[in-house]
């Protein structure tokens, strides 16, 4: 794809947004975005949220399990770890930078593991950061890609949970981590302080040495640690895929319903059909059905086909009595 090429897909695609009736953000920093940026008007952009995965929550490892699983991954220490991609705005430099800032009394009770699929040569500039900064070969450790069952335990298993990015849409990792009852601290940049709840959780991803002076907080402030672990399973309370679910469904009726009097306006006519109402027979599902029965899909027990064609068609049954009101 050329220069040129490029620019008109990306043109073609705020073009798109632009003209979308109903926006769904999943955050509100990005909610904010599209209004500041692309001049959406608010009524058309809603914040649906985020949530984790419920296999996200505190367990508890027996120590030869743990053990095990530490050793393939080479950690042989306490630690603090990182989950993410390796574009920039994920900033691990300056994570790997502010470790190394830390006391070396204090930093040799810990390893700092960046998990995360990364190219050789991210990962070689990482590790030069690392050995430059005066940090030994087994003080950061890059495991790589991660299997779910693993994540999960390493979560449950780890210190502190640093997510020090530069931009979030959401911030799903921090998240994760709270869900598991893990202290996490992280970037005081745009969404993740609705993610983290909590100002005295965040510092500036900008500069190495407030990375290091919260991760130093928690190290050394027990008092500190136990709070942040307590308030990050109540902040993440707070996050669900059913809420999130729901907010879509309520961001859709409110729309449709706010187009449907508009159309009455223009035409002068009643609308004959109230949107998102379940219509064509009495098997059809409600919203707070269609909800329930989708979020199973994720479940160790999926639906069945018939279950899978009712969603279906009661979903496309809604989307044309949208459709009717518009034509009208």
């Amino acid at each position: 794809m050329t220069d040129n090429e490029g620019r008109d897909y990306y043109a073609s695609k705020i073009q798109n947004i632009k003209n979308a009736g109903l926006l769904l953000a999943i955050s509100e920093y990005s909610r904010q975005e599209a209004i500041d940026l692309l001049g959406i008007s608010a009524d058309n952009v809603v914040n649906i949220s985020s949530a984790a995965d419920d296999r996200f929550q505190p367990i508890s490892t027996d120590p030869e399990t743990a053990s095990r699983l530490l050793k393939r991954y080479s950690i042989r220490r306490k630690f603090l770890m990182y989950t993410s991609s390796f574009d920039p705005r994920k900033n691990q430099a300056n994570l790997v930078s502010a470790f190394a800032l830390l006391p070396h009394e204090l930093r040799g009770n810990f390893q700092l593991v960046i998990v995360g699929d990364g190219s050789e040569e991210a990962v070689r500039k990482l590790r030069q950061l690392a050995e430059k900064s005066g940090l030994d070969h087994d003080e950061v450790i890059f495991p790589g890609h991660i299997v779910d069952a693993d994540l999960v335990a390493l979560y449950n298993l780890c210190h502190l949970f640093v997510l020090p990015s530069l931009a979030e849409g959401f911030g799903l990792p921090a998240l994760e981590a709270m869900s598991c009852g893990t202290a996490a601290i992280a970037s005081d940049l745009t969404s993740l302080p609705e993610v983290l709840g909590w100002s005295e959780a965040l510092f500036d991803p900008t500069d190495p040495r407030s990375i290091a002076k919260k991760i130093h907080q928690v190290l050394t402030d027990e008092g500190f640690l136990n709070a942040l672990r307590s308030n990050g399973l109540v902040q993440a309370k707070k996050f669900s895929w059913k809420q999130t679910a729901n907010n879509a469904f309520d961001a859709f009726e409110s729309h449709h319903q706010r187009s449907g009097k508009n159309q009455t306006k223009r035409s002068g006519q009643q609308a004959a059909l109230t949107p998102l109402e379940p219509v064509a027979s009495q098997a059809m599902m409600g919203a707070e059905e269609v909800v329930d029965r989708i979020l199973k899909l994720d479940q160790a027990s999926a639906l069945t086909n018939e279950d899978l064609m009712e969603i279906a068609v009661s979903i496309a049954a809604n989307r044309d009595r949208v459709e009717a009101l518009f034509a009208q």
